[in-house]
């Protein structure tokens, strides 16, 4: 199996303006505004906070001023390429970033799922792992997160990778709601379900303070 990387780019676009996307495994999630994704004939329109997969070559079109897409691509690492031709002039596209996944299992199929997880206000998740990597970013709110040693808070707009065995203690802010979008490549063996472990016996049964809202899980060809 190859070695393979998630890329999370920002576009900001206006009515009309458009970008082209070359052929990659891709979720592209409308965070405000209205697009519209073209491929091979196939027209889906989004709207905020929906979210959408493709795996060829697309058209990706802002249907209203001031339109932000957040997308996900997968790609191997040894393959990678430009992730599109750019917006045209005046809009813009940034790469948040470009994060490593720990090795695939030979064998394995595998699905891209992108989901929101949200916290009311203080709300922690208990010290976890998971059985699938994935890139975050967060939505709205700050959230404070501690793994293997190291702390930092996440804003919006903000990104990261959870490699899925390393643990995560993470607790949102009390200023108000916390939310994130992530997209992760979960393996067959928890299609459908969580991939969520907690580390301390005591916590598996103590109420959970998150909730989570499913947007796709698309199965993938890997090589």
């Amino acid at each position: 199996m190859k070695d393979y990387q998630l890329r999370i780019v920002h576009d900001h676009l206006q009515r009309g303006q458009s970008i082209v996307l070359p052929q990659l495994h891709r979720v592209v999630f409308c965070r405000q505004g209205r697009l519209r994704l073209t491929a091979n004939g196939s027209v889906t329109e989004l709207r905020t906070d929906e979210a959408a997969y493709t795996g060829i070559n697309a058209e990706l079109e802002s249907l209203e001023d001031g339109s932000v897409c957040w997308r996900w691509e997968l790609e191997a690492v040894d393959d990678a390429i430009d992730s599109d031709t750019g917006p045209q002039p005046g809009g813009t596209s940034d790469v948040k970033g470009i994060y490593p996944l720990p090795a695939l299992q030979d064998g394995m199929k595998y699905a891209l799922r992108c989901d929101r997880v949200s916290f009311p206000p203080g709300g922690e998740a208990l010290t976890h792992t998971h059985a699938a990597a994935g890139v975050r970013c967060a939505h709205t709110g700050e959230i404070f997160i501690d793994s293997m040693g190291h702390q930092w808070t996440a804003k919006p707009g903000d990104t990261w990778l959870e490699r899925g065995p390393d643990s995560v203690y993470a607790k949102a802010w009390d200023q108000g709601p916390m939310n994130f979008v992530r997209v992760m490549l979960v393996p067959e063996t928890h299609y459908g379900r969580s991939t969520i472990s907690y580390v301390l016996p005591e916590d598996q049964d103590r109420p959970k303070s998150q909730q989570y809202q499913r947007f796709l899980e698309q199965p993938v060809e890997l090589q």
